[in-house]
C-alpha cells in the first residue's frame, strides 16, 4: 500500500489559516515538499492537528485541551483542520472541527471508497491500521522521537521496528486468541464456578511444587557428578598408596587383577541370567513337561472351523434349526446370545499359535537343558561374587594394614571416601525419588491435595498437573480450545522473536553503513539494537549525531516493507553541521517514497541543495504570517505564486524560497 499526503487545510486555529496542496502541476504528489516557515508560525500545531486528524482519537480531547488550539482574539468559534491523502492513487480526506464553546471535536471523512462523505473517522478498513498512533509517531517524525531512540528506559528502537515491520500484530493476534479463551472459560455455568477457582489454585500449587523440585534435582545432578569425581579420586590416591608400598604392593596387585577378573564376570554372568530367564521352561522342568502336556491335549481335542462363532450365525439365516425345530424370533435371540459362549475363528488362531510355539521352542528344542544351563549359570554367578567379595576384604585388609602402620593420609583419604560415598547415596536416593515413575494405582489412590503436593515424584507431579488441567479444561469445555490457543500462542512468540532477532541484525548491517557516509568525519556506529540503539564506544551523542542516527534508522525501516509512507519532519537539518546535512539530504530521496519537510530559511545551506541534486521533483513553498513585522513582505510578492488568507500569506516557486530571508528582510 502507498500513502502520501496531498496537503491539508486549516482555519480558525492556532496555526494560520492555510490551504497547502503539495501536488504538482500535472496532479501527482510531489516525492519531496520544503515548506520554508519562520519560529512562530504554528509548524507544531500543525503536525500535532494532522496526527489527530489520522489516528480518530481527538474526540475524546478534554474541553481544555480543544480550547488550547484556539488563536488568540480570535471571535470564531469553530477551527476546522483537514488533512488530504492519497491512498494507491485514491483521495482521503480526514477533517476535524473543533467547537471551542462546547470544547468538543467531530470527525468528517470524504472518501469514494467508502460511500462519500461520513459524519465520523472512517477510513477504509485496509487503511487503518496504517493509521495508529503508533505508526504517525515514527513517519511525522520530530527530535523528541530521535532522543528516545537512545534512551534504554523508553525503548523507541523496539517500538519502532514493532511498529512499522507491523511485528505487534503477532502480539494483536495472541491478544485476541488469549481473550477468546478467557470468555470460553467465564462462560461456564455459576455452578462450576468454585469447582474451576479450587482446580486453578492447585494447578498454581502443583506448579510451583514440580518447579521447586526441578531446580532441586537439577543441582543434586550436578552435586553428583562432582562428587563422583571426588570418589573416583580418592579410589585412585588409595591404590596408588597401598601399591607403592614394598610391603602390601604385591599382595595389592593380586587381589586388585582378581577383583576386576572377578568383576568382569559377575557383570558376564548377570547377563547371561536375564537372557536365560526369558524362556519360562528354564525355571524348572516341569513348567516344560506341562506345556507339552497342554500341547498334546489341544491336538486331541482337534477343535473343527465350524464350532467357531460363525457357525451360529450361518444356522440363524435358515428358516429351520439343524435339529428340524422351526426358527423363531425367540430361537434366535437365544441361539445369538448362547453363541458367544463358544469359540471364534481369532480364538482358534490364538491356540494355534500356542501349539506353535510350545512345538518350536519345546518339544524339538536342542538337546541342552534349559534349566541345567539356568542352573549352571546362577552357580558360575555365585562364584563370582564370592571372589570379588574376598578380593574387596583382601585389599581393604591391606590398606588397614598400613593405616595402623601410621599412614594418616590413607587414614584422611578413606573418610573423605566414606563420606563421599554416604553423600552419593543419598543424592542418588534423592534424584531416584525425583524420577520415580507412579504406577495407576499410586494415582488412583491419591486424592488429597495436600498428600499430593508431599511428593518429591516429578513425573507424579506431571501427570497430576495433566489432570488438573483437563479438568479445568473439561469445567470450562474449551479443552479444543485451550490446546490449539496455547499452540498460536507458542507459534506467535517464536516468530515475533525469529523476526526481532533477524530484522535487528540486518539493520545494525545497514545503518552503520550508512552512518559511516553520513558522519565522514565523525565516525559514529551503532553497537546494538535491542530496546533502544547503543552507541559504540560512547555512551551519549551531540544532538547533531541523535538526529542523523535517528534519520538513519528510521529510514532504513520505511525502505525495508512493501508499503510507502511519507516521511514528515518538522526541522529537518537543524542541529546537523552541513556536511551530514548534506549527506542526509542525498540519503533521503533514496529511502523514502514522500518527503515533506517544514525548514527554516537556515538550513537551506548543504541540506536543500543536496536534495535538489537527487532530480526529484521538489515543491517549494514559503509560509510566513500577516502581522505588523511582516507587511514589508507584501510589497514583493511573486504575481500569480501567493496565496492570501486573512492572517498568512504562501508563496509557491523555488526562486522565492531560496531568496527568502526573513532576517535580512
Amino acid at each position: 500500500m502507498k500513502i502520501e499526503l496531498a496537503g491539508w487545510r486549516s482555519e480558525g486555529l492556532r496555526c494560520p489559516d492555510v490551504d497547502i496542496d503539495l501536488r504538482s502541476q500535472s496532479g501527482a504528489v510531489s516525492p519531496i515538499s520544503l515548506i520554508q516557515a519562520s519560529t512562530g508560525t504554528g509548524k507544531t500545531t500543525t503536525t500535532k492537528l494532522m496526527k489527530a486528524c489520522l489516528h480518530g482519537r481527538a474526540s475524546s480531547w478534554s474541553a481544555d485541551e480543544v480550547r488550547e488550539f484556539r488563536r488568540h482574539n480570535d471571535p470564531r468559534s469553530l477551527g476546522v483542520f483537514a488533512v488530504k491523502l492519497v491512498i494507491d492513487g485514491r483521495p482521503l480526506t480526514i477533517e476535524i472541527e473543533l467547537d471551542y464553546d462546547e470544547g468538543s471535536v467531530k470527525y468528517r471523512t470524504t472518501s469514494p471508497d467508502t460511500g462519500g462523505m461520513k459524519m465520523h473517522w472512517g477510513p477504509p478498513i485496509e487503511v487503518r491500521r496504517f493509521l495508529d498512533k503508533r505508526f504517525l509517531d515514527l513517519f511525522i517524525f520530530d527530535g523528541e522521537l530521535a532522543k528516545g531512540l537512545l534512551d534504554p528506559e523508553q525503548a523507541q528502537a523496539e517500538f519502532a521496528i514493532d511498529a512499522l515491520c507491523q511485528l505487534y500484530l503477532l502480539d494483536e493476534i495472541a491478544r485476541v486468541a488469549s481473550e477468546a479463551w478467557d470468555r470460553e472459560a467465564k462462560s461456564a455455568s455459576v455452578t462450576t464456578g468454585a469447582g474451576l477457582k479450587k482446580q486453578t489454585e492447585l494447578q498454581r500449587a502443583i506448579y510451583i511444587r514440580k518447579d521447586v523440585l526441578e531446580k532441586s534435582r537439577a543441582r543434586a545432578a550436578s552435586d553428583l557428578v562432582k562428587i563422583q569425581a571426588d570418589i573416583a579420586s580418592y579410589e585412585q590416591r588409595i591404590r596408588d598408596r597401598v601399591s607403592d608400598d614394598t610391603t602390601t604392593r604385591d599382595r595389592h596387585a593380586e587381589a586388585e587383577n582378581t577383583r576386576v577378573q572377578a568383576q568382569a564376570d559377575v557383570e558376564k554372568f548377570s547377563i547371561m541370567l536375564s537372557q536365560a530367564l526369558r524362556n519360562p521352561h528354564a525355571l524348572h522342568p516341569i513348567v516344560g513337561s506341562s506345556l507339552n502336556y497342554l500341547k498334546d491335549n489341544l491336538d486331541r481335542l482337534r477343535l473343527p472351523e465350524n464350532t467357531s462363532a460363525q457357525f451360529f450365525e450361518e444356522i440363524l439365516q435358515e428358516k429351520e434349526c439343524i435339529c428340524g425345530r422351526e426358527m423363531d424370533s425367540s430361537s434366535i435371540t437365544e441361539i445369538r446370545l448362547r453363541s458367544k459362549q463358544f469359540l471364534g475363528e481369532k480364538q482358534i488362531g490364538v491356540i494355534n499359535e500356542i501349539k506353535s510355539d510350545i512345538e518350536r521352542y519345546i518339544t524339538n528344542s536342542s538337546d541342552i537343558d534349559p534349566y541345567e544351563t539356568l542352573t549352571s549359570i546362577c552357580e558360575n554367578l555365585e562364584q563370582s561374587r564370592i571372589r570379588l567379595k574376598k578380593a574387596n576384604q583382601q585389599i581393604a585388609s591391606l590398606e588397614k594394614q598400613l593405616i595402623d602402620a601410621g599412614d594418616d593420609k590413607l587414614e584422611e583419604w578413606k573418610d573423605k571416601l566414606a563420606s563421599s560415598k554416604q553423600r552419593e547415596d543419598d543424592l542418588s536416593g534423592l534424584i531416584k525419588l525425583n524420577d520415580k515413575e507412579p504406577d495407576d494405582e499410586q494415582l488412583a489412590s491419591r486424592k488429597d491435595d495436600q498428600e499430593i503436593l508431599k511428593s518429591l515424584s516429578i513425573p507424579f507431579l506431571s501427570r497430576k498437573l495433566k489432570e488438573v488441567e483437563q479438568r479445568i479444561s473439561e469445567i470450562t469445555e474449551t479443552v479444543a480450545l485451550r490446546d490449539r490457543t496455547s499452540l498460536l500462542k507458542e507459534i506467535l512468540r517464536s516468530a515475533n522473536e525469529k523476526a526481532q532477532m533477524k530484522i535487528k541484525s540486518e539493520l545494525l548491517e545497514v545503518c552503520n553503513q550508512r552512518l559511516k557516509d553520513v558522519l565522514v568525519n565523525d565516525i559514529l556506529q551503532i553497537d546494538s539494537i535491542d530496546r533502544s540503539l547503543t552507541l559504540a564506544n560512547q555512551k551519549r551523542a551531540s544532538e547533531g549525531q541523535t538526529l542523523s542516527v535517528g534519520y538513519v534508522f528510521l529510514m532504513s525501516i520505511l525502505s525495508r516493507g512493501n508499503h510507502d509512507f511519507p516521511l514528515i519532519v518538522d526541522s529537518p537539518a537543524g542541529k546537523l553541521s552541513t556536511e551530514p546535512r548534506a549527506k542526509i539530504g542525498r540519503l533521503i530521496p533514496s529511502l523514502c517514497a514522500q518527503f515533506v519537510a517544514f525548514t527554516l530559511d537556515t538550513e537551506r545551506p548543504g541540506f536543500v541543495n543536496a536534495l535538489e541534486e537527487s532530480g526529484k521533483s521538489i515543491k517549494y513553498l514559503t509560509l510566513f504570517r500577516k502581522t505588523e513585522g511582516t507587511s514589508f513582505l507584501l510589497k514583493n510578492l511573486p504575481e500569480g505564486e501567493a496565496t492570501q488568507t486573512d492572517n498568512s500569506v504562501v508563496v509557491s516557486g523555488q526562486k522565492y524560497f531560496h531568496d527568502f530571508n526573513y532576517e535580512g528582510e
